[in-house]
């Protein structure tokens, strides 16, 4: 078993070092896994990235609480981006549009997750203002 396991994985990195295509979707796809890390990292930083659980069912509904703030952080990001792209057309400030594909959800630069969270009123009355005209809800 231990020589079939040894041809499997010279066949993977054959095809690995011969094929570009695959070579860039591996690459997208360990990019995407250690920005979704550090998110993690990020969040969890409370508790300076530790897990301090005595039991096992203490650090699994930890481990659940955090994947769970992850879901909500990226899915929020979704619809926000959307919400963005409803209102504008990237043709118009001469981007192409085909680079919205490689635009990912699971960046955090815009979500404050520590300290105060400071909102103008009249910014905020300006956009409810706005997107009411628009027939946006909110």
């Amino acid at each position: 078993m231990r020589e079939l396991g040894r041809v499997y994985k010279t066949i993977c990195i054959l095809d690995y070092l011969s094929e570009p295509a695959l070579r860039r979707r591996v690459r997208r796809g360990l990019l995407q896994g250690a920005q979704r890390h550090a998110l993690a990292r990020h969040v969890h930083y409370g508790q300076r990235g530790q897990a301090d659980g005595r039991d096992w069912q203490h650090q699994m509904s930890r481990a659940r609480c955090l994947v769970l703030l992850l879901a909500a952080s990226i899915s929020w990001q979704i619809l926000e981006s959307d919400a963005v792209l409803r209102h504008w057309d990237p043709a118009e400030e001469g981007l192409d549009p085909a680079l919205l594909t490689h635009i990912s959800p699971i960046g955090w630069d815009n979500i404050v997750l520590y300290g105060a969270y400071p909102m103008d009123q009249h910014v905020v009355r300006r956009h409810l203002r706005r997107s009411t005209e628009l027939g946006v809800e909110n």
